[in-house]
């Protein structure tokens, strides 16, 4: 693959003739133009696009929420590719073709800010309450470090909220969809700086409810 500034008639973007023109933040470059697909997929190659498949398909409904909890991890990789990456290689457990996510081990941040202190999430209504103790004054945390909060859960549109709480609010809630009686929810909870502050938090499963 090229990299380049400027093509011999300006920028190239797209298709010309057997290679392809692109930006990738904010550099461009050349690539080659991919060939046809010769011969069957072989087995292993069958696995890995079944795991990666399912990766793709499980963070694009929280990509908002990753972009902001893997913002630290972009010196080779974008945020995205991160967590991706992540999935593969320890959250995505099983044999083909019956992969699936291991929700307890999943991350939605990475990070070395302080986390959250003895949090705790309660179910009632439909709703999630998580409290938390406001250790604003610890290490590198700040009072108005912003709450990041995620519920998992099986056939469920994962549910996530960001900015809407703050470090020394010391609890937020979430509003969830109709659940099932019996369905088990999975709830995250992690910290990220406000203002020109990039830090964040590891996140935290802060507990799994069984809904009554």
């Amino acid at each position: 693959m090229g990299k380049y500034d400027k093509g011999i008639l300006g920028a190239i973007s797209g298709k010309v003739g057997t290679v392809v023109g692109s930006r990738w933040k904010g550099i461009r470059y050349l690539r080659s133009l991919a060939g046809p697909r010769k011969g069957v997929p072989s087995i292993a190659q069958l696995k890995q696009q079944a795991r990666f498949a399912l990766g793709v398909q499980f963070l694009q409904p929280i990509h908002p929420l990753i972009k902001v909890g893997y913002r630290t991890q972009i010196r080779k990789q974008s945020p995205y590719n991160a967590a991706l990456s992540d999935l593969l290689t320890t959250i995505i457990e099983g044999e083909y073709p019956d992969y699936r996510i291991n929700f307890e081990r999943f991350r939605m941040s990475k990070g070395t800010m302080e986390p959250p202190l003895n949090p705790v999430v309660n179910y009632e209504n439909n709703q999630l309450a998580f409290t938390w103790d406001n250790n604003s004054d610890t290490g590198d945390a700040s009072a108005d470090d912003q709450v990041l909060l995620l519920v998992l859960a099986e056939n469920m549109w994962p549910v996530f909220d960001i900015h809407s709480f703050t470090r020394d609010n010391a609890s937020g809630t979430i509003n969830l969809p109709d659940v099932a009686s019996g369905q088990q929810l999975f709830c995250f909870m992690a910290f990220v700086g406000s203002g020109d502050k990039k830090s964040v938090s590891k996140s935290t499963l802060v507990g799994t409810i069984i809904v009554p």
